[in-house]
Order: C-alpha cells, then sequence, then structure tokens
C-alpha cells in the first residue's frame, strides 16, 4: 500500500476481489471516491513484450 501526502491511497490487489475490498472500505467508514486499475506505462509494456530492462 502506498499513501500520498492529501490521503489517497492504493492498493495491490486481485482484481476480482475489488467488489469485496470496496464494500469493507465503505462498510468500515472510509468514503471510496475512485476505484480502478493502474495502468502500465509504455515503457512497462514494452519491456514486458520484448523481454528486456531498462537502459535508463
Amino acid at each position: 500500500m502506498s499513501i500520498r501526502a492529501d490521503g489517497a491511497f492504493s492498493l495491490r490487489i486481485d482484481p476480482e476481489q475489488a467488489g469485496v475490498i470496496n464494500q469493507r472500505l465503505v462498510m468500515g467508514g472510509i468514503t471510496v471516491t475512485e476505484f480502478r486499475t493502474a495502468e502500465r506505462s509504455l515503457e512497462e509494456v514494452f519491456m514486458e513484450l520484448t523481454g528486456t530492462e531498462s537502459g535508463g
């Protein structure tokens, strides 16, 4: 989990569990204003497809 200065946080979860996790957050009194999957960068996709590592 990572937490930003403004209180927002992100979690790495199994996408199939998103609904259950959202429900538990709300039941715990946490207001959920956004729930989405993270997007990979073009560089990350390229490295995955080519099997290479970043040179930078």
